[in-house]
Order: structure tokens, then sequence, then C-alpha cells
């Protein structure tokens, strides 16, 4: 039996289900993300609504979870027409029990058409790894818009002076300056596709607990970082460049150099695409990448583009769900 998740309304049957579901995700996929504090965050708190979801239960169990995030991308304009509903695949997951029985195929096609139903949603974007990719795009209709490429490169870790840096934490989230610099962000480039990053949205998705993050702002734009380590080596993870208005090129290599400053190391990464942005670095060849990513995409509604016409301004790390 299928439910759709937007039917649960009693809190305490919300925080029950949401803990379930995080309970099966981090049997499916292990590792420490699949918490119900992170769950919670990621389907409750959104600023642009909860998930749309599915789920298949048997023997009163939940075997299979299939959930999309909701997320407004502009082409830039002013009005409403401008703006459109989209949906993130996240969280497919399929016990044991229920596989090879094209459950995922019938619970991906009921989570499409609620998020028709329930929030108007015009396409799907997802990002999917050499082993899933084919599933989405043989069984599901999805096209790939592009690879995601991959950059490690070498920073001035005693550049970017002039260049301010805040720890998202909730003091700076609630604050008047991420309220300023979010309301600065340039729109795309005519015929382009951006996600709205409005001060909501960025303190939100800012608050993740697979935080912490740090912003680095100056004039001509803003970098979002992280740092990972590689056996011991502390590497800046680029998130997301976001260009300001009317303030010239945005200063890519300045905003890395004030990043890798303040976490102590030349090193970074960066990943996917922005077209503010031109880094040189040392492109990873496919062949070492642990997980190929590709960007996935599927039209809900018959006036949205094909794949071969769609043009994103920028998708990178948070704009999905990587970190």
């Amino acid at each position: 039996m299928s439910e759709s998740q937007e039917l649960t309304t009693s809190p305490q049957a919300r925080a029950a289900e949401l803990a379930e579901v995080a309970r099966m995700l981090d049997k499916v996929f292990g590792g420490k993300r699949y918490t119900p504090e992170y769950i919670d965050w990621q389907y409750e708190r959104s600023p642009e609504g909860r998930e749309v979801a599915v789920n298949l239960r048997h023997d009163d169990a939940l075997s299979a979870h299939y959930a999309l995030i909701p997320q407004t991308w502009t082409d830039g304009g002013a009005d409403e027409k401008t703006r459109y509903p989209l949906m993130l695949s996240l969280n497919t997951a399929v016990t044991e029990a229920a596989r090879g029985k094209g459950v995922f195929t019938r619970l991906a096609e009921e989570t499409y058409q609620a998020a028709v139903d329930q929030r108007g949603a015009k396409a799907v974007l997802g990002v999917a790894n050499a082993n899933s990719t084919p599933g989405f795009t043989r069984r599901l209709g999805f096209a790939i818009l592009s690879p995601l490429p991959v950059i490690i490169g070498v920073a001035n870790p005693f550049g970017g002076r002039g260049i301010e840096t805040h720890v998202t934490d909730a003091a700076f989230t609630r604050s008047p300056r991420l309220a300023e610099i979010a309301g600065s962000v340039a729109a795309p480039s005519a015929g382009a596709l951006a996600q709205l990053w409005t001060a909501e949205k960025l303190a939100w998705r800012l608050s993740s607990p697979l935080g912490p993050y740090w912003l680095h702002a100056d004039a001509s734009g803003v970098l979002v970082s992280r740092v990972e380590r590689h056996k011991g080596v502390p590497i800046v993870i680029a998130l997301k460049f976001l260009p300001r208005r009317g303030q010239g090129p945005l200063r890519a290599r300045a905003l890395l150099d004030a990043a890798c400053a303040h976490h102590k190391t030349p090193f970074f990464l960066y990943a996917g695409f922005n077209e503010a942005v031109q880094l040189s670095g040392l492109p990873l060849p496919r062949r070492l990448l642990p997980s190929p990513l590709n960007l996935i995409y599927r039209p809900l509604d018959p006036a949205m583009p094909p794949a071969e016409k769609v043009r994103l301004a920028a998708f990178e790390f948070l704009d999905f769900d990587a970190y």
C-alpha cells in the first residue's frame, strides 16, 4: 500500500512519521546523515514548504520511500510569471524486501503526480550517480542536462583581504546582514534559470545539521564554504557562488582566497557550474571520481522546455544535498 506524506496532519503523527523515514533511510544507506533532526530540517523546515513524498508499506513497516523537495527557480523577471516551481529529487530508497518488483518506477510516478497535484510542479531536477542514472533515464524519462564537473585547485591562503567572513550560526542566519546580502544577489542572464535564494531560503539551507558553513562576501559577490579533511589535510569545499547586482564581475578567486585563508589551507574543491564564475584548476578525470554525478531533468508540465533547450545559470553543491 502506498501513501502520501501530505496526508499527515497532527504534530505527533508527523514526528513519528519522519522518525520512521529517518530510520528506514539510515538502514538502507547507512552513514551518519539520516537522523531524525536532519529529516525534520529537510522535510519540515524549508520556507518553500514540506516535501512531497510517497511511502510504500508492507506488513505495517516502511519498505519504500521517495521524496521531492520544492525549489523556486527564476529567470530574473520581476513578476510571479518568471518564477517556476520545480522539485528536487531526493531520498529514493527501497528496502531489500521490496526490490525487484517495479516498486521504484511506480513509487516515482506516484510522487511526480503528487507534486503536480499538490504544488503545481513544473519539472523535476536531480543529481544521479553512475549507478542510479540509468534507472532515471531509461525507466522514468529523465534526460541528462550535464555531468557536474569537479575541479580541485590551489588558492592563496594569505589572500582575500577586505572580504568579510561569517560562520553561519543561528545569530547570523537571523541577522539583518544576511538579509541585506541575500537581497543584493544578481539575477541570471537572459534566457537562463537560477534557483531563487531569498534570505529565508538561504538561512534555512545554512542551518542544515550537516553544517557548519561559512559565508564570505565582498561587493562583487558571495561564496558559501565548508571544510573537509582528507587524510588529515583540510580542503575548502566551495558550495555556492552568488554574484551581487551592479558590482562588476564576481571575484571568485579572491573569495576562494578568503575562504582558504580562514580555513588555513591552500586547497579547494568545486563541483558544478556557474555562469558568473571562471575557475582554473585540475579537472578530476572521471576514473578518479568515486561516483560521477549527472544533473538530470524531467518536465512535468508540457509547457516546460525539453532538456536540450534548458539552460541553467548555475548548479552547485548548495543547490542540492551533497553537504
